[in-house]
């Protein structure tokens, strides 16, 4: 027996129901998705931060992303799931490096990476939930307290070497 209408108040919410037409109004349309990554290495100067560009995009859903700048489309404002990975070259031992998420030019989550002795490449990895409104402009930048310039390695370097994800998780 086919059922026509259903009230809500009628539904147990504790019951399993299998449902064969298509049902609509049911969760949520969680763009935009961006992937963007970088096809040559970024040299960054000594004692100063710098904002990583991205000049490859993967998945950009919403054309929300420019070069070095995600801004969030209209009517897309909720809570966002940002990871950012980063492989550098400093050819400095014993460096300290730092990563920022920066929504408007003011920073929200940084992320300290400290290279040992012998070591002059690094991978920093920096993950957070932000929540971010329709026109806000989300940047990234890096800063290394190495005697002398960085650079950050491209996907040409290593697969998926300097990558930043970005996915909206709810309203």
């Amino acid at each position: 027996m086919a059922i026509t209408k259903i009230q809500s108040e009628s539904l147990n919410l504790a019951d399993t129901y299998d449902f064969t037409g298509t049902v609509t109004g049911a969760g949520e349309n969680n763009t935009p998705i961006v992937r963007v990554t970088k096809s040559s290495a970024q040299t960054i100067s000594y004692n100063t931060y710098t904002t990583i560009t991205f000049d490859v995009e993967n998945i950009d859903t919403d054309n929300a992303f420019a070069s070095n700048t995600f801004t969030v489309p209209s009517g897309k404002g909720g809570k966002y799931f940002i990871s950012l990975q980063v492989i550098s070259d400093d050819n400095f031992d014993a460096t300290l490096e730092r990563i920022n998420f920066l929504v408007n030019g003011s920073t929200q989550t940084s992320g300290n990476y400290f290279t040992g002795s012998g070591s002059d490449e690094s991978q920093i990895s920096l993950n957070t939930i932000l929540n971010l409104s329709a026109g806000d402009a989300l940047t990234v930048t890096y800063f290394t307290y190495a005697g002398g310039n960085s650079s950050i390695k491209s996907n040409s370097d290593h697969n998926s070497a300097t990558c930043l994800n970005i996915f909206k998780i709810a309203t």
